[in-house]
Formats: structure tokens, C-alpha cells, sequence
């Protein structure tokens, strides 16, 4: 199983990513738009809100849970993160993570995978 292939809740992390935005209303990408991120950025990245719960840099889907942004993280090569087109990969290269996060908390963010490097370059903390 590669990193990509990992599971979250049973579910792999592009499964558990569109199935966020599946659940995503556009009112709940205001604090995002708030925070001065441009509408066709969040049309290319496409964040999902969830709630969630976090311990350390790890977190949880959780209905009663604090409201978060899950952003996938793509890479066109396993190789290196450098993308000929970097415009396109965020949309539609793969999904090798997910980083829940929030405008109210910068600097802080938490992943699904436990021991995420990604996670990792942020301090733990509420997400």
C-alpha cells in the first residue's frame, strides 16, 4: 500500500476528501474568503469543512467536534514535489495527505495519518 492508498476511517484519503466536499455548503468556505483566500484558489484546492477533533498533529472526523478545513495535499511524483504545472496539480494531481485547518489557528494543523511528516513542520495544537 502506498502513502497515497493510505486509509482514514476505512476509506481512502481522496475517498475521504471528496466525500467533505460532498458535504461542503459554500457558506461554510466564508471564513476562508474572510481570511483573503481568492475564490479561484478555493476552486482549484478545493477545502472541505468537517468537524473534527485533534490530538497532537493527528485528528479525527467528529460531528460534535471543532470546524475545520481538510486541504488535500498532491504530488505529481512520489519523487520530488516539483510539478511541470503547478496550477493543475493542485486539482488533480493525487492525494498523498489531508491537513485539517483553520484561519483562526494559523500556524497550527493536524492530518489524519498518525506520525505525518506533513503535520509535523506545523506545531500540534486545536485545529
Amino acid at each position: 500500500m502506498t502513502y497515497a492508498e493510505s486509509t482514514v476511517s476505512g476509506v481512502s484519503l481522496a475517498e475521504e476528501h471528496r466525500r467533505a466536499v460532498a458535504g461542503t455548503r459554500p457558506d461554510y468556505l466564508r471564513p476562508l474568503l474572510a481570511a483573503g483566500v481568492k475564490r479561484q484558489t478555493i476552486a482549484a484546492v478545493a477545502p472541505a469543512a468537517a468537524r473534527i477533533t485533534v490530538s497532537g498533529t493527528t485528528y479525527q472526523l467528529d460531528p460534535p467536534g471543532g470546524i475545520a478545513f481538510l486541504i488535500p495535499v498532491r504530488v505529481c511524483s512520489p519523487v520530488s514535489p516539483e510539478a511541470a504545472d503547478p496550477a493543475a496539480a493542485v486539482s488533480v494531481a493525487a492525494i498523498v495527505d489531508i491537513v485539517a485547518c483553520h484561519p483562526r489557528h494559523l500556524g497550527r494543523c493536524a492530518s489524519p495519518m498518525p506520525d505525518d511528516p506533513i503535520a509535523h513542520l506545523w506545531p500540534s495544537g486545536d485545529a
